[in-house]
């Protein structure tokens, strides 16, 4: 079957927020480490 073929209206359409920002990523580890299961922070630190 053929691919789909990506329009730019696609594209402009996606999510651009893929990534965690440095605050954001801080409190998240904050809170695993606080609140997780043993291994959460390490699992998510490393």
């Amino acid at each position: 079957m053929p691919k789909k073929q990506i329009t730019i209206k696609d594209v402009e359409e996606e999510p651009k927020d893929k990534f965690l920002e440095l605050s954001e990523l801080k409190a998240f580890l904050s809170i695993a480490k606080e609140n997780g299961l043993s291994f959460d922070y390490l699992a998510f630190a490393t």
